[in-house]
């Protein structure tokens, strides 16, 4: 159903999802794993509007955030899930914003936000760990294919710093 709605509906209602999930992660986790919400978020990272995709990842995030390692791995890694992102990423643009890749840093680290960010996130502290190594990948894919731009310049400096402050600051991400 959500899927034959007009853009400006489904913004909101992934909004509301991505709010449900946030406050209501016990009951709404194990319902949207059980009716294959996985799906539905693909097919949506396929929209042609960023602001579609980028609450669709939102929705992944919170997905993977309170997932069960097990489980995380059997849906992700399985399906190779975490390659097919950057490739429904790249159908209708060829370049990444920096909101976009704000989005891709919450899942990368598992601190999803319920606010869509449009400037660089704040640097991180020693405290933040590497939850979805996989979407290291994403980026790096998404950055070579992308067609050069000063925003795409500003995107590799803002991954690049980040790399260095997360290795840098945790042996657990080094590994």
């Amino acid at each position: 159903m959500i899927l034959t709605m007009q853009d400006e509906n489904i913004h909101d209602v992934l909004q509301l999802l991505v709010a449900l999930m946030s406050e209501h992660p016990a009951s709404m986790i194990p319902a949207f794993d059980q009716r294959n919400g996985i799906r539905v978020i693909y097919k949506l990272l396929a929209s042609k509007s960023e602001s579609i995709w980028v609450q669709a990842l939102k929705v992944l995030g919170y997905f993977l955030k309170h997932l069960g390692h097990k489980r995380k791995v059997e849906i992700m890694h399985t399906h190779s899930l975490f390659t097919l992102l950057g490739e429904r990423l790249m159908l209708h643009t060829n370049t990444v914003t920096v909101t976009t890749y704000n989005t891709l840093y919450e899942i990368l680290t598992e601190q999803v936000c319920t606010q869509v960010v449009h400037k660089p996130h704040p640097e991180p502290d020693s405290t933040v760990k590497i939850q979805n190594p996989m979407i290291l990948k994403v980026v790096a894919t998404l950055l070579k294919n992308s067609t050069p731009s000063a925003e795409l310049m500003e995107v590799r400096r803002l991954f690049l710093s980040d790399m260095i402050k997360l290795f840098s600051n945790s042996r657990e991400n080094r590994r």
